[in-house]
């Protein structure tokens, strides 16, 4: 089995594949060099930092992206993707203790 995170759009997309082998597990995880963010999106994962100041410098970042040829015919934003890599920690009943 193998899960697959596609991180081409935010939020990402998780999918099992190959179901049916159980001699070979693992996650593949799939990150473009950048991704395309809806600003709904945006003010959804922004929670209760959303005011009206917040909202006008959304709209200044979004109108540079603009110019900048950042925004795409949906109106989602390019952002560019970084991996960080970071160690996995163990949790007591998680099952990698």
């Amino acid at each position: 089995m193998r899960i697959v995170s596609d991180h081409g759009e935010v939020p990402a997309r998780t999918v099992l594949e190959e179901t049916g082998s159980f001699d070979a597990f693992s996650i593949e995880i799939r990150v473009p060099s950048h991704t395309w963010v809806d600003r709904d999106i945006l003010c959804e994962l922004a929670g209760d930092a959303v005011d009206r100041a917040w909202l006008d410098r959304l709209d200044t970042m979004v109108a540079y992206a603009e110019r900048q040829g950042w925004v795409d015919d949906r109106g989602r934003i390019r952002a560019h993707l970084e991996v960080v890599q970071a160690d996995v920690v163990a949790q007591a009943g998680s099952g990698t203790d």
